[in-house]
């Protein structure tokens, strides 16, 4: 649908095929993010790609999102493998925006206080 609507659209014409490229890119990696198990032809169907293209399509989308998976040649499946971030990552993630909420509070307290010294005053 995303592709009869831009082909129709004067501005967006000339990006369909970037577009499209980078919505197969989006849907498969959030798909494979979700399962852990993915039948090869179906996600070829999702794509809309066939056969040995489509395959070869997987590969690459699969080393250039770095996700841990193998190919089952045997039953047609991608097999997904859970990564889990280090603890560091976990850390530094949690603690990223520390900084700018600790300057918000103190900020937020000392107005509060200016406000309650005029309101004795």
């Amino acid at each position: 649908e995303c592709e009869v609507v831009m082909r129709n659209d004067f501005f967006l014409e000339s990006v369909v095929d970037e577009f499209m490229h980078s919505a197969n890119l989006a849907i498969f990696e959030i798909f494979c993010r979700i399962h852990t198990k993915i039948d090869s032809k179906m996600l070829s169907e999702r794509v809309d790609l066939k056969g040995e293209d489509a395959e070869q399509w997987i590969v690459n989308l699969i080393q250039g999102a770095k996700l841990d998976a193998k190919i089952d040649s045997e039953n047609d499946n991608v097999v997904m493998f859970q990564q889990y971030p280090e603890i560091y990552e976990q850390v530094i993630d949690r603690t990223k925006d520390l900084a700018f909420r600790s300057y918000q509070l103190a900020n937020d307290v000392q107005q509060l206080h200016q406000k309650a010294e005029q309101q004795q005053n």
